[in-house]
């Protein structure tokens, strides 16, 4: 089922809280941003990962947490976290 910005907000809120080990009203949400992505995998692919290379529009969801910011990317279909410790997470479905 497609999702819209206000849902992959509170996904990835939500996912966050649950990452850092805090209360969801400690994330705050610094900003979106409407953008297109290169790939299927939003310019996030996880180790590994094949992604079909097309455009693919959406949205960056900068959030902030005890002085560090954090980068989600969601689409219609999907919300990744990017660069997390290195690393590269699908959250959405």
């Amino acid at each position: 089922m497609p999702i819209n910005l206000e849902e992959a907000k509170k996904i990835a809120i939500k996912d966050l809280s649950n990452r850092l080990e805090v209360a969801e009203s400690d994330i705050d949400l610094k900003s979106t941003e409407s953008t297109e992505f290169p790939n299927a995998c939003l310019g996030a692919a996880r180790a590994g990962e094949m992604c079909a290379d097309m455009m693919l529009t959406g949205w960056k969801i900068h959030l902030g947490c005890q002085g560090s910011s954090y980068e989600y990317r969601a689409a219609k279909n999907q919300v990744r976290l990017f660069n997390f410790s290195g690393q590269n997470f699908k959250i959405y479905p």
